[in-house]
């Protein structure tokens, strides 16, 4: 049995992802999503909840949906890929990872990876020398390795993520196969619906008021569910995220990961003044920090991950949804797999640091339900995995 994995978010699963797993179909017999849950990459609230998006992927022809840890789903995209591959890798049967990129080309994208995944000392002071003088990590990687590296490959966002699977892949020596395929169609970005099938999942949350509009950009199963589901938007998070910031203090921001070199001040005195994360996110961005960082660190620190939890490699499974094929997978793994699967969070009784952080990030997701009556917290202990047979 060939299984592929795919790191997805669905956030929500649209035409272009139909189409990828049917891709994924046509060469391997079980396909495998490792999943964002609550929050993600962006710093943003999943437009519904994990279990929604767990089943849309199965209707869209997923075998088996797992978790990706909260402390690597809101993270930069290097760290996004180390917790997909690691929890790829934990399965122990995976044979490939297979994900879109504006390039499209394996051979440029895996040079690319042996690239930085050898970076060396000159082209990491030289990285830390253009920041100094105002612009984003991003484009003073992109600028460092020009001549080396095109930049188009690292000013894409699908080519950067690509590029960083690849990279995990390498330095853990994994046994799995990097498989890419052009995308078309809108830009990850892009907030307007393209005439094409293909818009991106911002265009679509974009539009969100006018099912009318985005019915035509998503499989009928994912759109059934998205219009009739609960709807969480990062807005409803405003007022307790403001709160927390007021509350405790620049020490609990300069805490997280990505907040160096004083950010947490600016994020701090933006909160005096505004209390929408949106608003916080603009007044405390700049060249150099974008309102993704900013969004990011806000949600790290209302979640209470520090930079120790970003570098424990996570050392469970959390099953979300699977398929009568993916049960059998699932099967599978428990057999061959000596990391611990969970499939109901009640009965699992260990101390583990970075499933509490899981648990707590679908509790203060809920907080952002358009519904007052739905922002009860305990869903991960009364919501089964989805199982279609």
């Amino acid at each position: 049995m060939k299984v592929c994995g795919i790191i997805a978010e669905y956030n929500p699963l649209h035409c272009g992802h139909e189409y990828q797993l049917k891709l994924a179909r046509q060469h391997f017999d079980s396909i495998v999503i490792i999943m964002s849950g609550s929050f993600t990459q962006r710093g943003d609230t999943a437009v519904i909840d994990k279990w929604q998006r767990a089943q849309c992927a199965l209707l869209a022809g997923a075998d088996l949906v797992l978790e990706l840890p909260a402390v690597y789903a809101v993270s930069t995209a290097e760290r996004f890929a180390c917790g997909g591959v690691s929890v790829l890798e934990a399965i122990g049967c995976a044979d490939a990872l297979l994900f879109g990129s504006e390039c499209g080309d394996i051979s440029a994208l895996t040079k690319a990876a042996e690239r930085l995944a050898d970076e060396t000392q000159e082209v990491k002071d030289n990285i830390r020398s253009l920041m100094k003088s105002g612009i984003s990590y991003a484009s003073a990687r992109t600028e460092a390795y020009k001549g080396i590296i095109s930049g188009e490959l690292l000013s894409k966002p699908n080519n950067i993520l690509a590029i960083e699977y690849i990279k995990q892949l390498l330095l853990t020596g994994s046994r799995i196969s990097p498989v890419t395929h052009k995308r078309s169609g809108s830009g990850y970005l892009d907030t307007k619906l393209p005439e094409c099938r293909f818009a991106s999942a911002s265009a679509i949350r974009a539009n969100l008021a006018s099912p009318e509009k985005i019915k035509a950009y998503m499989p009928d199963s994912s759109f059934d569910i998205l219009t009739k589901s609960e709807k969480y938007s990062l807005k409803n998070l405003g007022t307790a995220a403001a709160y927390f910031i007021r509350t405790a203090g620049p020490d609990a921001l300069k805490s997280c990961l990505e907040c160096t070199e004083g950010l947490e001040n600016r994020i701090y005195s933006a909160a005096q003044s505004y209390s929408d994360i949106e608003q916080i996110s603009d007044a405390a961005c700049t060249k150099r920090y974008t309102r993704a960082k900013i969004r990011r660190i806000i949600l790290n620190s209302m979640l209470g991950i520090t930079r120790e939890m970003c570098f424990i490699k996570p050392n469970y499974i959390r099953v979300l949804g699977a398929s009568s094929n993916g049960q059998k997978l699932l099967s599978r793994i428990k057999e061959n797999s000596c990391t611990d699967i969970i499939t109901k969070v009640s009965a699992y009784k260990k101390k583990n640091t970075l499933f509490k952080k899981d648990i707590l990030s679908t509790d203060i997701h809920a907080l952002s339900a358009s519904i007052e009556s739905n922002r009860r917290c305990g869903s991960d202990f009364y919501t089964s995995p989805i199982m279609l047979q």
